[in-house]
């Protein structure tokens, strides 16, 4: 919902379906923070993108990522 995304590439590369238990509405809040930051500093004068993955590692632990190309 906000203006700045409109410009903005999403990729998802989200691996095989994996369990994980967490207390959803702070991982929610946490996500949302990250990927608005993400918005709303992006640097204009390259490609636009947020980038976000989701995958298990050989421990069973899931690693969440997301990257973007923004100022910091």
């Amino acid at each position: 919902y906000m203006e700045e995304a409109k410009s903005i590439d999403f990729r998802m590369d989200i691996g095989p379906v994996c369990r994980f238990y967490t207390d959803e509405s702070r991982l929610n809040v946490v996500l949302h923070n990250i990927i608005a930051n993400a918005i709303r500093y992006h640097d204009p004068a390259k490609q636009q993108y947020v980038h976000i993955g989701v995958t298990e590692t050989a421990g069973g632990q899931v690693r969440i990522e997301i990257a973007d190309n923004g100022q910091g």
